[in-house]
């Protein structure tokens, strides 16, 4: 086990979360780490996500650690369809506000999954661009100002987050990202369609190319386009078409329905793919299912009775008013109760009972002491009804708590109860 180690954030990059964890511990990047943990041999490994899993076996063994790395494990199967490769080659962008916030919480940069997605180029959570990073840079705990590389464009991050949201057709994604990128690019470049061949980053493509680009813009749904022309055209307008590329390879839109987002408490937002196979059974549930059979399913049907059962009246049912019914129970206290000649010894936990009114929820009487589940504990309660608290005397005890002694303790005043340490 490392002897320093932290959860990653919710929605980290793996080989982010394992650089930070790498320098925390000493070493000098993942690379370092992975060597001297041996995993591997005097080799550099580019993509250090095949040994997230081999990272999370060093995590501590309990519950709650063990409860959040599978959720994590399984969020990151979930982007791991999403992101080409989790970005671990080239294509590394970061929000200008987030590193700030990152840097100020972790001491060190936080990769988000957010900020991969191809198609987005601004941060959802701050609205602004993002900057690129460079290659060799990706593993620093700060990048320099010169290994980030400013998105330039007229970027919204409102219509990349609905562009996402309204995909539902096979070819919609394709359709939307496209048309969002050559709409930005004419506007950046002040050009009108029919210049839209000028926006390309190269001047090799085929005398059909403007034309299928134009035909994206002015119109709201797209022609069917082959393959070679699908891929022609990323590389014309993207500079980084290859991620685009494996991006929409990876999904399959035999079973995709469309994209639902998930809003996290970091103020960032991830996106999952709907599958056509989940939506069909959630709906055959839904239409041959009623409410009772689903309740008890996800519980029950003792606790269907319990809970959803009709109510046929409350507490105060054939209660006249104060003092016309009493209802009395018991409570073990946390503290234990030593021997005041030797109090190494414990003599036991102090059982307080109490007596209530039921219309008017008062407590009525009160008592402490050693009887557990017996009639003298709650004789001794009935008998508080009959004293004048204001005069009851405190009794000493000594008390011994897991994290400190209590020396005297009141047993009941009608004003308030009241300790008093030594």
């Amino acid at each position: 086990m490392l002897p320093n180690y932290f959860l990653p954030e919710v929605d980290e990059l793996p080989f982010s979360w394992m650089n930070r964890l790498a320098l925390a511990n000493g070493f000098k990047d993942t690379n370092d780490m992975l060597q001297s943990l041996g995993f591997i041999k005097g080799k550099t490994v580019k993509r250090q996500h095949d040994y997230l899993l081999k990272i999370t076996k060093l995590m501590p063994k309990n519950d709650w650690t063990i409860t959040l790395m599978k959720m994590y494990l399984t969020e990151d199967l979930q982007q791991e369809r999403l992101i080409p490769e989790l970005n671990e080659e080239e294509h590394l962008y970061l929000c200008p506000c987030c590193m700030q916030e990152d840097i100020k919480t972790h001491g060190a940069v936080v990769y988000h999954y957010q900020h991969q997605y191809p198609g987005a180029f601004t941060c959802w959570k701050h609205g602004v661009n993002l900057l690129h990073v460079a290659p060799d840079a990706r593993l620093k705990p700060i990048p320099d100002e010169s290994d980030l590389t400013p998105v330039v464009g007229g970027y919204d991050s409102d219509r990349e987050m609905r562009q996402f949201r309204r995909c539902y057709s096979k070819s919609s994604l394709y359709y939307r990202v496209t048309k969002y990128q050559l709409e930005t690019l004419l506007s950046d470049n002040h050009l009108k369609v029919d210049n839209i061949a000028e926006v390309f980053r190269t001047t090799k493509y085929n005398k059909e190319m403007p034309a299928i680009a134009a035909n994206i813009v002015c119109n709201s749904t797209m022609d069917s386009l082959t393959g070679y022309q699908k891929k022609n055209l990323l590389q014309l307008i993207f500079d980084d078409h290859p991620r685009y590329q494996r991006f929409l390879n990876n999904i399959n839109y035999e079973t995709m329905v469309g994209f639902e987002m998930k809003k996290l408490p970091n103020g960032h937002t991830v996106l999952h793919i709907k599958s056509a196979n989940k939506y069909k059974m959630e709906t055959y549930i839904r239409n041959n299912t009623s409410t009772k059979e689903r309740s008890i399913c996800k519980t029950s049907k003792r606790e269907y009775r319990n809970n959803e059962r009709m109510l046929r009246a409350d507490n105060l049912c054939n209660v006249q008013g104060p003092g016309d019914l009493f209802e009395m129970d018991e409570v073990e206290m946390d503290v234990s109760i030593v021997s005041e000649a030797d109090q190494t010894k414990v003599i036991g936990r102090p059982i307080v009972h109490a007596m209530l009114d039921v219309y008017s929820r008062m407590i009525a009487a009160v008592s402490v002491s050693l009887e557990n589940n017996s009639v003298l504990g709650f004789t001794n309660c009935l008998l508080n009804l009959g004293e004048d608290n204001k005069q009851l005397e405190f009794i000493n005890y000594d008390v011994v708590s897991s994290s400190y002694m209590l020396r005297k303790m009141y047993v009941w005043n009608e004003e308030d109860i009241q300790f008093s340490i030594n």
